[in-house]
């Protein structure tokens, strides 16, 4: 990887706080805690036992999203074909050659199921006929906490928010046509969904400028610019993107 030119010692500080503790804090924070909690009650007690909760945790996510993936094309291909096709992609799911980065004690595994989940919900929201009701409505909310969760783990989570915006535009445009209490809840709920896909962006940029940009801290390049994303920083300069 060229990014690793550019490490000399404060830059690898940095990038080592973006990729461990930025990203996935919340991942990390849960391994921590699970294993403090296991050296309490006595079960455990050795010093690798953070990595084999990371493991762990990496490889329930892994399982998890296996039968999310098989359920959510069931639900995009519903009949015998669906379920065929379903259970051929949860099969290349297991095997993917990624599958070193959803066993080890990485978020991507646990990324993978958050978003799995996310677009099963999202695609339950959709009534077969008619008007959707409240509960199919609500399945968008939950969605976008769902994706929401995700993005703390994995930034790129933020094009899932594509689904919702042609929502909000389709249904947005349905109400030139007639206008109904459905239509708007509807709406509602899609902008619900859309407010928590932002948040789940824009908090680790905020913690991360906190950290970097106020007064009391060191400035890094990228706090002075017109939209200070910590993102674009980081792959424009370790990555070269």
């Amino acid at each position: 990887m060229g990014f690793w030119i550019r490490m000399d010692g404060s830059h690898l500080v940095f990038l080592e706080w973006f990729v461990l503790r930025l990203s996935p804090r919340i991942y990390r924070e849960y391994i921590t805690n699970s294993s403090a909690d296991l050296r309490a009650s006595g079960f455990a007690q050795f010093p690798s036992l953070e990595s084999f909760v990371g493991i762990a945790i990496a490889h329930a996510s892994h399982g998890a999203s296996v039968i999310l993936l098989y359920h959510l094309v069931k639900a995009i291909f519903p009949g015998p074909s669906g379920r065929q096709l379903g259970f051929v992609a949860a099969c290349l799911h297991i095997i993917s050659p990624a599958g070193i980065f959803l066993s080890a004690p990485s978020p991507e595994s646990t990324f993978a199921a958050l978003s799995f989940a996310s677009l099963l919900f999202f695609v339950k929201s959709f009534p077969l006929t008619g008007a959707s009701s409240f509960a199919q409505d609500f399945f968008l909310v939950v969605s976008g906490v769902g994706v929401g969760l995700a993005m703390t783990i994995r930034s790129n989570g933020l094009l899932y928010g594509l689904l919702f915006l042609e929502e909000a535009v389709m249904v947005g445009l349905s109400l030139k046509n007639a206008t109904s209490f459905a239509k708007l809840r509807r709406l509602a709920c899609t902008g619900l969904g859309g407010l928590c896909i932002a948040f789940g962006f824009l908090a680790p940029q905020y913690i991360a400028y906190q950290e970097y940009c106020t007064p009391d801290s060191i400035s890094r390049p990228w706090c002075g610019k017109a939209i200070p994303s910590i993102y674009t920083f980081v792959q424009e300069y370790y990555w070269y993107i």
